[in-house]
């Protein structure tokens, strides 16, 4: 099964910490973005309201039929003008007596306001 929603993954680029220079941490930057394809299957949205903000939250799965695509936990995914963060570890299913695996699967989190 192919997909042709185009997307790009962004992941945060690391820099020598200032207080432990043995350490690596995330800076504010994203590295180049790597385009792929996949379908988006959008789930829920929630408007979460407080004395101060006013913010929603969606979330939605992403399924890439490239089950070898290097995304993780905490990259950023771009499709047009939205923007979702990687939530948790992206599982590729497989058959356990073919050890085929059709697809992976991506759980997205986007928060607005």
């Amino acid at each position: 099964m192919e997909f042709t929603e185009r997307f790009e993954r962004l992941r945060q680029e690391h820099v020598v910490s200032e207080t432990n220079p043995d350490r690596t941490v995330a800076s504010a930057a994203f590295g180049a973005p790597v385009e792929f394809f996949g379908f988006l299957d959008s789930q829920a949205s929630a408007d979460v309201s407080s004395g101060t903000r006013d913010e929603v939250n969606a979330t939605a799965t992403l399924f890439l039929s490239d089950v070898s695509f290097d995304i993780r936990r905490g990259d950023r995914v771009r499709s047009g003008d939205r923007l979702w963060k990687v939530v948790g570890f992206p599982p590729a299913p497989m058959n356990p007596f073919t050890g085929w695996r059709p697809y992976r699967e991506v759980r997205l989190m986007e928060v607005s306001g």
